[in-house]
């Protein structure tokens, strides 16, 4: 049985959340998965893109010291990969590329500012393809598909 570690960092416009699974596999069957941690830091970057167009610098400070924290967490659960993405406020920021980079060199965490399209396909792809299988068991015509979060989306997508 193989068993890696993998992350998510989802960055809002509202909050930032961490999410960590344990994925194990035989080699013969689908993998399964785990949740190891799951965690929502209210970072409101959008008060500050949506009102003044940029992220101001006292945010920026709160998400250096919110990526430490999260990189802490991922060496402590021996996360062997992860994919941090920043949504809408990172995108229209006037400074988003820059506090990216500014953040890199700070923590060492690589954040990809995402486009409006692969953000749903990284929500909607990995849900369609669980829901459909789900279906597929059952033997059902038409299924409800909730929403999921960006975290669960991007490691589904890894």
């Amino acid at each position: 049985m193989e068993t890696l570690t993998l992350a998510s960092i989802d960055i809002g416009s509202n909050a930032a959340r961490l999410l960590i699974r344990r994925i194990e596999a035989d080699g013969r069957t689908r993998p399964a998965s785990a949740k190891l941690l799951f965690l929502r830091y209210p970072l409101r970057l959008g008060d500050d893109v949506f009102v003044a167009g940029s992220i101001s610098p006292a945010r920026v400070k709160k998400m250096c010291r919110m990526i430490k924290a999260f990189r802490q967490l991922m060496r402590l659960y021996g996360v062997a990969s992860y994919r941090a993405c920043a949504t809408s406020a990172m995108r229209e920021a006037a400074n988003g590329r820059e506090v990216a980079r500014l953040i890199k060199r700070r923590t060492g965490v690589r954040i990809e500012i995402i486009s409006g399209s692969t953000e749903a396909s990284i929500i909607i792809v990995p849900a369609a393809e669980i829901f459909l299988m789900i279906a597929e068991v059952l033997g059902a015509k038409r299924i409800a598909v909730p929403m999921l979060g960006l975290a669960d989306g991007i490691i589904d997508d890894m």
